[in-house]
């Protein structure tokens, strides 16, 4: 599985470095708001050159972060960027919000879920603006105290397919966006959205502070936001994807977070 992630890794910075010498120097965003993307590399996921090339597309300058191990590490991290994605990945270990690993937990990955942590507490502590990203808008949710389905289609079933069977493929489903938040300023005004969808868990307790955004038709939380902060946005679903997909109108999650910055 290592000697996996590595292949996997290596083929997303390649990808990347091609994609940067392809695009001229204007289109690169040099100069412009740096974006810290969290460390990435599951196999399972859609990798950091998504996120990097939609940074790119909305004139920024993406800049892969460090998996850290202390709170030091952290702060050292967060403070060279404007603003962070925490990004998508493997489930999230249960221990961090006090219960036990269901027999359908998937893998996990302990020093990613350290270094997230460690991340995210700083980001907010220091009120970097930060999108959180499917993974990461669990581990926002588990940061601040809350919950975890560990195995949806168990946990929480419902006509709503929250990723492809098998694994394979992307789903889409709708979303109802409420009104009076950050995720409705950016998505045009509150309604139902279609969304895509690639995650095997997903939030059952809202964590301290954080306010409901939106949610599936099947109640699922797919948004949340923390108010009192620059910009603090947990999406269930992969804006970055869409951008990548010709889906333009979704680059204004990167705008809005690098212009918060």
């Amino acid at each position: 599985m290592k000697n996996i992630r590595k292949l996997i890794a290596l083929f997303c910075a390649l990808l990347m470095i091609l994609t940067l010498a392809a695009m001229p120097a204007s289109a690169l965003g040099l100069g412009k708001t740096k974006v810290g993307i969290s460390w990435q590399d599951d196999p399972t996921g859609a990798g950091r050159a998504t996120y990097a090339q939609a940074v790119i597309r909305a004139g920024g300058r993406p800049v892969y972060l460090p998996l850290v191990d202390s709170t030091a590490e952290a702060k050292e991290a967060v403070d060279s960027v404007d603003a962070v994605i925490m990004t998508g990945g493997e489930d999230i270990n249960p221990a961090l919000y006090g219960e036990a690993p269901s027999q359908k937990l998937e893998t996990v990955n302990k020093e990613r879920d350290t270094s997230d942590t460690l991340m995210l507490k700083e980001a907010i502590s220091e009120d970097k603006p930060t999108l959180c990203i499917c993974r990461g808008c669990q581990m926002l949710n588990v940061v601040r105290g809350g919950t975890l389905y560990q195995d949806l289609p168990t946990e929480l079933p419902s006509d709503v397919s929250h990723r492809a069977s098998g694994g394979i493929g992307i789903n889409h489903h709708d979303i109802v966006v409420y009104g009076d938040n950050l995720l409705s300023d950016i998505m045009g005004g509150p309604g139902t959205y279609d969304v895509n969808s690639y995650h095997h868990q997903g939030i059952k307790d809202v964590g301290d502070g954080l306010t409901i955004a939106a949610r599936a038709p099947d109640t699922l939380v797919e948004g949340v936001v923390l108010p009192g902060k620059k910009f603090v946005l947990g999406v269930q679903f992969h804006p970055e994807l869409m951008v990548l997909g010709g889906h333009t109108q979704y680059l204004t999650f990167f705008e809005k977070l690098m212009a918060a910055a």
